[in-house]
């Protein structure tokens, strides 16, 4: 063997020894911060400032306090446009993106770093191409996900969403919902489910119900989930995350079986917080 080959061979083994060095660091790290229990002054705020928080048996409570550390030691939570984003803002925003996988130990938001937190609401360009022809508009937003990039959250609306629990709508749960579903390689409402069977059991009870719902808002019917759930299949699946967890009592009422498809798919029962 040349020697070119041989240094390039070793050079790939160092590499492959410090990323698996790095990986078990990491681990360690995680598993650590995980048993930590959180700062009083961050349970004193989620107490306060997120019910649903203080609703949740011990156990998961405790889960949910050592992935808070987690997710603070690893994305960072920055202010836009001059917002001061303190401790407790960080907590609350982390609280409600954490228990949507309390119950899943091997889910975590991969590919998330940084969140960005405006004051309120705040205005983003859209760019929109048909064919040669591309456009640009202006649009009022109160979040949004990039696959595989940052999050960008309206503090008014994150603070409203964890204050207010009963009413179906956060924006939190919402955006955190778009990680999720981008963990199978698209936000296309379909998440990662576990096996082929769970996977198509999922196809079968949501694509229908998609379309149901779009008819509804179309036709100006009442509908039990936002309306915004029409735009497309991974809005439909964001909006029912969000009823799932503050409307659970209803939502298993209204539809039984789209409720336990999604008590499977997120190892969630809310209904049982009360």
């Amino acid at each position: 063997m040349r020697p070119g080959a041989l240094i390039l061979l070793a050079l790939l083994a160092l590499a492959a020894i410090l990323w698996v060095g790095l990986r078990l660091r990491r681990n360690a790290r995680r598993k650590r911060l995980r048993q930590t229990p959180l700062a009083p002054d961050l349970k004193t705020v989620l107490a306060h400032d997120f019910p649903t928080y203080s609703r949740l048996p011990n156990d998961m409570r405790a889960r949910l306090d050592g992935l808070v550390n987690q997710f603070l030691d690893e994305v960072r939570i920055v202010g836009a446009e001059d917002l001061k984003v303190t401790d407790g803002m960080r907590a609350i925003i982390a609280a409600q993106a954490c228990l949507l996988i309390v119950n899943r130990p091997a889910v975590w938001y991969d590919h998330l770093s940084t969140i960005y937190v405006y004051p309120s609401g705040y205005v983003a360009k859209q760019v929109s191409r048909d064919g040669l022809i591309v456009s640009e508009r202006r649009s009022h937003r109160l979040g949004e996900s990039w696959f595989r990039g940052p999050l960008v959250l309206s503090w008014r609306d994150a603070a409203d969403g964890a204050a207010n629990d009963r009413d179906g709508r956060n924006v939190v749960y919402h955006e955190f919902a778009h990680r999720l579903d981008g963990r199978s390689g698209a936000m296309d409402g379909a998440p990662l489910t576990g096996d082929e069977t769970q996977a198509n059991a999922w196809a079968r009870a949501m694509q229908p119900r998609f379309a149901r719902h779009q008819a509804d808002v179309e036709a100006g019917a009442a509908t039990f989930l936002d309306p915004y759930g029409a735009t497309n299949p991974a809005e439909f699946f964001a909006v029912a995350v969000e009823a799932f967890i503050e409307r659970a009592a209803a939502f298993r009422a209204e539809d039984p079986e789209l409720y336990a498809l999604f008590e499977r798919q997120l190892q969630l029962s809310p209904h049982e917080w009360d």
